[in-house]
């Protein structure tokens, strides 16, 4: 437990700075933010009606967490004094990480409903807490559903998983559109593209300026790379490295 937390914690330093807890969440920046990265699946169950095929004591199997377990457990990050939860990727995916996903305009039935997400981001921001969701991109499911009518939009990597070709025209109007819909519906304070190193630079200046335009929105990288301007905040490179020693020597204490 106590290396997890560490780790979530550097998670939040590579991208960031420190909390000023006298900030309302709607007045405060990105600087400002200190954020807590975890995945639904791994955060608390409290529905067992969509438990399908879980299985708690396989790492690599759904554990069963889902969006009504989330938030009914959110003072845990509240009062460690996190003001943001970075939660994952929320869709329709064949693997409990989210990254393989199926549909984008679908939750993952593992996770909840419509309904369930939406309770959870009005719970995280009743906290004055922000939410922050994972896009992947880059290694997502052969049975995807665009994959069907546009494989052409798609490159296929060594696993088998397909990888969105961001400098297609037509994969970006597919990918900007679904997102804007998806922040207009459900009000959430920003996206972090996997994978971030291999996606068109056009493309995420174009996603960027048009979630922007439905509400103010962080656009964050999870990629060490240089600054082009196009994300919020990007993992500054060799700092990962840096923390990895400093996780060593608190491990060690």
């Amino acid at each position: 437990m106590k290396t997890k937390w560490i780790l979530s914690i550097i998670t939040t330093v590579l991208l960031l700075a420190l909390v000023n807890p006298v900030f309302a969440a709607e007045e405060r920046e990105l600087k400002d933010e200190l954020i807590y990265d975890v995945l639904v699946d791994r955060y608390f169950n409290k529905k067992i009606n969509n438990d399908y095929e879980v299985n708690a004591l396989d790492p690599a199997a759904f554990n069963g967490g889902d969006f009504d377990g989330m938030a009914s457990e959110l003072l845990f990050a509240k009062e460690m004094g996190f003001t943001a939860l970075s939660i994952g990727p929320v869709f329709s995916t064949a693997t409990y990480d989210g990254k393989t996903v199926k549909d984008y305009t679908k939750f993952e039935r593992h996770f909840g409903t419509e309904e369930e997400f939406q309770t959870l981001v009005d719970e995280i921001h009743n906290q004055e807490m922000k939410v922050i969701v994972d896009i992947p991109t880059q290694q997502v499911s052969a049975d995807h559903v665009w994959a069907v009518e546009n494989p052409e939009w798609f490159t296929e990597n060594e696993d088998g998983s397909l990888a969105l070709d961001t400098a297609n025209t037509e994969v970006q109007e597919a990918l900007i559109a679904t997102f804007v819909e998806f922040s207009e519906a459900y009000q959430v304070d920003g996206f972090r593209l996997q994978d971030a190193d291999k996606l068109d630079a056009a493309f995420v200046s174009d996603f960027s300026k048009a979630i922007k335009e439905v509400r103010d929105s962080y656009i964050l990288s999870d990629q060490e790379m240089a600054d082009s301007g196009a994300f919020d905040a990007v993992v500054v490179p060799g700092v990962e490295r840096h923390y990895v020693r400093l996780i060593r020597i608190l491990i060690r204490i």
